[in-house]
């Protein structure tokens, strides 16, 4: 999920002048490039942990999905608040990822072709920028032509709908599953290694720096 997440930040930092599908591709192909390698960082930390630890089924650590999953199966040996198993948690948070991302897939597959083919409103806006007044313009839904079809439908309201609220079960789930990794591989900084890895992209590279520690109970 990480890799929508990115492209979500990058969007940012592309100009509003930029045409809306080749801004779109242009994010995914920046987010991509920096998933690919976070996902390589977070895998060998995995594959370390694993390695070290004992545990099984080490090529989980690379297949998307699964890796989160087995966040949880190196993080077995505490619980959150002593109660929730970390493998009960990350095994639920991976099939709500799997949820996430055939969403995402059919949300952005829909974006593209709309984007592409010109189906959709704008309204422009004016933004004063060091004296300077500058006008863009900004996507308010779909067009007419498509407005009340299913692909109408998917483009306004399938993310604002139904991915947001799958999304806040996901984060929830996330938090849980990320607390209890660091608190068995990085117990003395745990809190604030888990808000950053849920509230900024760097999940990843912490996890990576503490791939060297011993698991702690």
């Amino acid at each position: 999920m990480d890799f929508f997440d990115l492209r979500f930040y990058i969007d940012f930092f592309i100009s509003y002048d930029v045409e809306p599908f080749k801004k779109l591709w242009m994010s995914f192909v920046i987010a991509g490039c920096v998933y690919l390698i976070f996902f390589v960082l977070e895998g060998i930390a995995l594959w370390t942990i694993a390695g070290r630890e004992g545990y099984r089924h080490r090529w989980m650590a690379f297949v998307p999905v699964l890796n989160s999953y087995y966040i949880g199966v190196v993080s077995d040996k505490n619980k959150f608040y002593n109660r929730i198993p970390a493998r009960s948690v990350s095994l639920a948070l991976a099939i709500v990822e799997l949820l996430l991302v055939a969403g995402y897939v059919l949300y952005y597959v829909v974006t593209g072709i709309v984007l592409a083919g010109g189906l959709y409103d704008t309204q422009a806006q004016q933004m004063t920028i060091m004296g300077q007044t500058q006008t863009f313009y900004v996507i308010t839904g779909s067009s007419s032509a498509i407005s009340g079809m299913w692909l109408g439908w998917i483009f306004d309201y399938l993310d604002t709908a139904v991915l947001s609220w799958i999304k806040l079960i996901y984060i929830l789930l996330h938090v849980v599953t990320i607390i209890t990794f660091f608190q068995t591989y990085a117990c003395r900084r745990y809190v604030m290694m888990s808000l950053f890895s849920v509230f900024l992209p760097v999940k990843p590279i912490l996890m990576f720096a503490v791939r060297g520690n011993r698991g702690m109970n």
